[in-house]
């Protein structure tokens, strides 16, 4: 049986995105089987939330502008601003003390 990883000449290595909710440090290669084992640790990415909520502020904008009277959208976007910026510090301060922990 031949795997998608040969069939399209695949680094496995490549599949594996540091960007997600996860890092992955090679432990163990097998240069005979091909065997890999993996230490995986789970770390939440705020990152990918707050571009999540920036683009819920941009959208609401553009909602803003079409209906530029409406009085309930105009409140939701004070709100999702309000939260974007709280969650702003909130990453900020949970980020600094990664980096101090690590």
């Amino acid at each position: 049986m031949v795997s998608l990883v040969e069939i399209y000449n695949l680094n496995e290595e490549t599949l594996i995105k540091e960007d997600l909710d996860h890092k992955t440090k090679l432990t163990y290669k097998n240069p005979e089987t091909g065997r890999m084992e993996w230490d995986v640790s789970y770390q939440t990415n705020l990152n990918t939330t707050y571009i999540s909520l920036d683009k819920a502020v941009t959208r609401l904008e553009e909602l803003q502008a079409e209906q530029p009277y409406d009085e309930k959208l105009k409140g939701f976007l004070r709100e999702i601003k309000g939260l974007k910026n709280r969650f702003s510090r909130y990453r900020k301060h949970i980020n600094k003390k990664r980096r101090n922990n690590a």
